[in-house]
């Protein structure tokens, strides 16, 4: 698994890619704001960590640039209720 994620502003997702297939976590963005609607891991990649190390990208970013998070994924909600820490000033 390659390790580096890469930001898709056209398509609104941080994604991991590698042998054709792509994990993603979508976005949409508002004033000072982002809003992580959805999570998916191909079949093949979940249990490996790979949602976790994207959700964890994802919330880094929009910390590093003072937004406002907002989580409608289930996924990254739980990412959240697990480490609090990542949305904690």
């Amino acid at each position: 698994m390659e390790n580096k994620v890469r930001l898709n502003e056209q398509e609104r997702q941080f994604e991991l890619l590698k042998d054709g297939k792509i994990a993603f976590v979508k976005y949409e963005c508002s004033s000072g704001g982002m809003n992580f609607i959805r999570t998916f891991v191909p079949e093949a990649w979940r249990g490996k960590g790979v949602g976790t190390f994207l959700s964890k990208h994802a919330l880094n970013y929009a910390r590093e640039h003072h937004w406002e998070i907002e989580a409608t994924c289930p996924f990254i909600q739980a990412y959240i209720n697990k480490y609090t820490e990542i949305v904690e000033e």
